[in-house]
């Protein structure tokens, strides 16, 4: 199956005036069209450092980024980024806060944009709100419908759930699950939730710890919707575990 995303022999080290710190090392993986990886590891393994060069935000020692075998140096429009905090502009309304990436197009594009993304994302009776009168949950939606809107080949994804409450991080990996499969999206998600690894994605990268490397590469066989409980789940996830830990 065709590439979308090749990352090749990423290597990164960082500099100060009291040393410096490999942070990633020989990193080679490929992601095809339509998939949904996610990557995995110890704290200060590098995950975040590797979304960020992919994402163009961080410049490698070495190694390079490619889209569709173009070589993507610095940020571009065949990615987008969805942190940990949803970072939305507080005097912004929800449709304009998801529509920012979009400005240059008509206003008939962006409202038929709009009415599509809203709807997916289950906002469409939020467009006129302010961050400040939505949940964390809301909050993220919003962050992800302004991520897609573009039409990013690869949706990139930094720990997006970590700061909500179990109940809520559980419905928006559902919503995860769903809004991938309706936009045949390529994403790459970090966690440390490894349960969240599992229940999303159909890769699992494992790294190592410092400098990171990829230990591992997970092939999740499951169909979805996913059960936690299952035998085989189950092993797998202790497998994961005994590996990154």
């Amino acid at each position: 199956m065709k590439s979308i995303l090749a990352v090749k022999n990423i290597n990164k080290t960082f500099y100060s005036d009291w040393g410096e710190v490999e942070a990633l090392r020989s990193i080679s993986f490929a992601c095809s069209k339509g998939e949904f990886i996610s990557i995995v590891g110890p704290s200060g393994c590098g995950k975040t450092t590797l979304l960020r060069i992919i994402a163009g935000l961080e410049n490698p020692n070495e190694g390079e980024i490619s889209i569709e075998g173009n070589h993507a140096k610095g940020p571009g429009n065949d990615r987008a980024v969805v942190f940990q905090d949803p970072r939305l502009f507080p005097w912004l309304t929800v449709e304009k806060n998801a529509a920012f990436g979009i400005q240059n197009l008509s206003k008939e594009e962006v409202k038929s944009k709009l009415d599509s993304i809203l709807k997916l994302v289950g906002l469409e009776n939020f467009r006129k709100a302010f961050p400040y009168e939505l949940s964390g949950g809301m909050a993220q939606r919003v962050a992800i419908a302004r991520a897609v809107a573009f039409k990013p080949k690869v949706l990139l994804m930094d720990e997006p759930f970590s700061a909500l409450d179990a109940q809520t991080r559980a419905r928006m990996q559902l919503e995860l699950v769903n809004l991938w499969q309706k936009t045949g999206k390529n994403i790459i998600l970090v966690t440390h939730d490894i349960n969240e690894a599992l229940l999303l994605s159909q890769k699992v990268l494992i790294m190592s710890s410092s400098p990171g490397t990829i230990k591992e590469t997970v092939e999740v066989p499951f169909s979805y919707p996913r059960d936690v409980d299952t035998t085989e789940f189950l092993r797998l996830k202790k497998h994961i575990t005994s590996n990154v830990f």
